[in-house]
């Protein structure tokens, strides 16, 4: 079967993305979906069965567009907040701060916000200890490694509002540690 579908499969691929790897990368994942969906496949004469695979190429090329959009957003986020890939600016700290411990980053929008990057790691630290290590790594496989709650629950072993759950208790408290840091 991967002999005969490959190139249409690739094809189709190479038409709906841009980047190369991406269609490796999405050609891939999408044989791994066929594989789960073929054993429970029944033939219908009426029905094409290049119809099935072009619909199920067309869902999953959807939603790896939906992630890689997901995934651009989140990195966006933790270039922001963790400080992950700073841009100091030209000017420098401001005066009374320190270099080592201010910077400034830019978001987003283009604005530039002094950032204490030691304050951020203490209220990671903080936010971390106060949580069991498996909700703060479900927290951080959700937000920061762009997986879905339903692959984080399963590789943990949770039902799915557990998963929600934890995730949400650590993103809450998070968000409360920044403000709280962020007022000092």
């Amino acid at each position: 079967m991967h002999i005969r579908y490959d190139a249409l499969i690739d094809r189709w691929s190479r038409r709906s993305l841009d980047n190369p790897s991406d269609v490796s990368e999405f050609k891939q994942m999408l044989w791994i979906e066929i594989a789960r969906r073929i054993v429970g496949f029944r033939y219908d004469p009426n029905r094409s069965f290049r119809r099935w695979l072009k619909t199920l190429h067309s869902s999953r090329i959807a939603d790896f567009r939906k992630s890689a959009a997901r995934s651009a957003r989140r990195a966006e986020r933790y270039r922001e907040y963790a400080g992950k890939a700073r841009r100091i600016d030209q000017a420098g700290p401001q005066p009374g701060d320190s270099a080592t411990e201010s910077e400034f980053l830019t978001d987003s929008t283009g604005n530039r916000n002094l950032v204490d990057t030691q304050r951020l790691d203490r209220a990671r630290a903080a936010v971390q200890a106060r949580f069991r290590n498996r909700s703060w790594e479900v927290f951080w496989a959700i937000s920061m490694e762009d997986r879905s709650i339903r692959e984080t629950a399963t590789e943990y072993g949770m039902t799915y509002a557990a998963a929600f759950a934890a995730y949400s208790r650590v993103r809450n408290a998070f968000r409360l540690e920044l403000e709280r840091v962020e007022a000092q």
